[in-house]
């Protein structure tokens, strides 16, 4: 597995190479590629790695191979407008900041043959608690977190990058223009372990792919709101055939894209929600439910546009001679035929699977557990306050009055 060094820098690029030092002297698995996150000031200063030599000569003077570093690995964050920046000073500079930092790490995680190993030592306390964030989100198991400790005397000092014997002792200023010595190989530096909670498998499967846009803010209110459920809203438009969720002023919100039968399965439980239909039941073992298909079939009339009709077979009909049936996917003959004889429980299950998938891609798993349908009415009909039960009424668990349906 091959390993990269991702650091934030600000004005002291020596917390690279004493990093890089530390994992050393601590035998922690050498990167073979080297990355900054820096400002327009900060890559100044990040140049000198390259520029001087200093990275070539400490790894020459440890016996280890130099990770691959070039101009392109400092990465300058953008501002609000898309240019580098100098220094954050506007709060839309520093979204700008966050998302970056945000796809940056979530660019490198996705490679499952890549471990990423993160320091906060360097950067602006934003970027640093960004870097952090970003780790937590997305951070795998072979990821890690650290912070590099420095003897106090050697902090701040220019000159110094890490403890090396060829440079012995030197010369330092104080602000006085006074000077005192330092030896170089005095110097303690260690890197310390962050252990950080990793909520990767929480997240919608959208952002585990490189390339997407990432938006901190959005995300993080998405991730809240899942535990705000009296926040949550549903929206349900069936010309678009998308399923909204959102805060409670419409603010933020994400939408989800099911596939037909997927949508017209989680509009007939939408509508036996508002209708409080109580007996909208898993099928039996080895039962044929010939009143679900009905009332699936019903939904998909509706939104393919077609007149509702009497029976199950005549709605098949209907369907079966749909022109635009070849271009639907999964509502085609062998659906209908299976359709005829009724929903038996693994064809419901895999509507509620697909759902699960295709709501997961999208929005975090916080959210979408308050969505997906489940049982809200007990065997006796009474709707669940909290309580479980092995049988009973599916439907969508939030309050009627946030759930709504567009035609």
């Amino acid at each position: 597995m091959q390993h990269v060094l991702l650091s934030v820098v600000g004005n002291t690029p020596q917390v690279v190479t004493e990093t890089l030092y530390a994992m050393h002297k601590q035998e922690k698995p050498w990167p073979e590629q080297l990355q900054i996150v820096t400002t327009t000031v900060g890559r100044k200063g990040a140049l000198r790695l390259l520029d001087e030599g200093i990275l070539a000569a400490m790894c020459d003077e440890l016996g280890k191979p130099c990770p691959h570093f070039g101009i392109d690995d400092i990465l300058v964050v953008p501002d609000a407008e898309g240019g580098a920046v100098a220094d954050a000073r506007t709060v839309e500079d520093h979204e700008a900041l966050a998302d970056f930092i945000m796809m940056t790490v979530r660019d490198l995680t996705a490679d499952d043959g890549l471990a990423v190993h993160a320091s906060l030592a360097g950067g602006r306390k934003t970027m640093t608690f960004y870097l952090g964030y970003a780790m937590s989100l997305f951070g795998r198991l072979q990821d890690s977190l650290s912070h590099v400790l420095v003897s106090p005397e050697f902090e701040n000092v220019g000159a110094f990058f890490y403890p090396s014997s060829r440079q012995g002792i030197f010369a330092v200023r104080r602000r006085d223009d006074s000077e005192f010595t330092l030896d170089s190989t005095a110097a303690r530096v260690e890197l310390a372990d962050i252990p950080f909670i990793r909520h990767r498998g929480s997240l919608p499967g959208i952002l585990a792919q490189a390339g997407r846009p990432v938006n901190f803010r959005t995300l993080v209110g998405l991730i809240n709101l899942g535990e705000q459920p009296e926040q949550i809203r549903l929206s349900i438009d069936c010309g678009r055939r998308t399923v909204r969720a959102s805060n409670a002023d419409g603010s933020l919100y994400k939408d989800v894209q099911p596939g037909l039968l997927e949508f017209a399965f989680y509009l007939m439980m939408a509508r036996s929600t508002l209708e409080a239909d109580k007996d909208m039941t898993r099928p039996e073992v080895n039962k044929n439910d010939k009143g679900l298909a009905k009332s699936f079939c019903d939904e998909l009339l509706f939104l393919c546009g077609i007149p509702p009709c009497q029976t199950l077979d005549h709605s098949l009909k209907a369907l079966e001679n749909w022109s635009p049936l070849d271009g639907q996917g999964e509502l085609n003959a062998r659906t209908l035929e299976n359709l005829k004889k009724g929903i038996v429980r693994s064809w419901f299950d895999q509507r509620l699977n697909m759902l699960k998938s295709q709501f997961r891609e999208v929005l975090p798993n916080s959210v979408v557990e308050h969505l997906l349908p489940r049982i809200i009415w007990d065997e006796d009909g009474e709707r669940l306050t909290g309580k479980t039960t092995k049988g009973g009424g599916y439907g969508i668990g939030l309050p009627l009055e946030h759930i709504t349906l567009q035609p």
